[in-house]
């Protein structure tokens, strides 16, 4: 008896063939050769690990040599990634986020992605943020637990 296909294995086949022609694509461009491609399992590839059809969306030619190299073009790889924030809405000179210094009686209870307050009740709680800079409405505090 065969079994049912899973609703999302089509929908993740169309994205991988995509991903596979827009590799194909960026060998044949003679951006980078065959063997040199070298990526995550998953398909996304170079320093900046872009899936190949993001690299078509915000990869760069910095240097003008002709090839976008973000495998080992230190100009093409900052480039591309100042392109990638740039056109994803990234705001120049806002932080997004502080080294926080928690008290050794911290509640954990509070800790979470979930939880939001503002920086000046995250300070009650006895968090410090010596790095911080300019003060913005909310800060989001996350515990990660190192032991697992």
């Amino acid at each position: 008896m065969r079994r049912p296909r899973s609703l999302t294995a089509v929908p993740a086949a169309t994205f991988f063939k995509s991903e596979l022609l827009y590799a194909l694509r960026i060998i044949d461009r003679g951006h980078i050769s065959p063997d040199k491609m070298l990526g995550s399992w998953a398909g996304a590839t170079g320093q900046l690990q872009f899936m190949p059809s993001t690299f078509y969306s915000y990869a760069v030619d910095y240097n003008g040599d002709g090839r976008i190299d973000i495998w080992n073009n230190l100009e093409d790889i900052l480039a591309s990634a100042a392109n990638y924030l740039s056109r994803s809405g990234w705001v120049r000179d806002q932080p997004w986020g502080w080294e926080v210094r928690l008290p050794k009686d911290f509640d954990r209870t509070l800790a979470g992605l979930d939880n939001r307050k503002s920086i000046e009740e995250w300070e009650k709680t006895g968090s410090a943020s010596p790095s911080r800079g300019k003060r913005e409405e909310q800060l989001r505090l996350a515990w990660f637990n190192r032991s697992a």
